[in-house]
């Protein structure tokens, strides 16, 4: 793994995957394109210690968890649902746990997705209300789906659709 901030990236130029490029350095065409890590890369960078400030070990354990459930995501209605990736003793267990420690309860987005973050880990009596009106919509989604007793990701306001 090279380098992981893009903010950190010396910009030589800048050419558009669909411009003409007759004349772009043949370098720059074998270059390789930005791309989201696995699950697997944003851990090992967490290990590795890349994420240098709160704020990038913040940005890395979000974008593992969200990298965990993406089978949960991208699975076909017509076969069966992969399970939690967030099991006793996984990795995405330890990173989402990790994650809520770091996730502040009175930034109100931080809280909403420290509160999603809980419920994916089947710790519903911890989550916390009342949410900012702004966010009425998403906590009633929410609480809905702790009653049910779902820890399973879900597509937000799938409230009319079945499962």
């Amino acid at each position: 793994m090279m380098g992981l901030w893009v903010s950190d990236a010396k910009e030589v130029g800048d050419i558009s995957r669909w411009s003409d490029d007759s004349n772009v350095p043949d370098k720059w065409k074998q270059a390789k394109y930005i791309r989201f890590l696995t699950e697997a890369e944003y851990l090992a960078a967490i290990e590795m210690g890349m994420g240098k400030t709160p704020e990038q070990e913040l940005h890395l354990r979000v974008f593992a968890w969200w990298a965990a459930n993406d089978p949960l995501r991208q699975a076909q209605p017509d076969k069966a649902a992969p399970k939690s990736p967030f099991l006793p003793g996984s990795k995405a267990r330890k990173n989402l746990e990790q994650l809520v420690k770091l996730l502040s309860a009175t930034d109100p987005n931080k809280r909403l997705m420290k509160a999603e973050a809980l419920r994916q880990l089947g710790r519903f009596e911890e989550l916390q209300a009342p949410f900012p009106k702004a966010f009425t919509k998403v906590a009633d989604w929410m609480r809905r789906l702790v009653t049910e007793r779902d820890a399973l990701v879900r597509e937000l306001f799938s409230l009319n659709k079945t499962r």
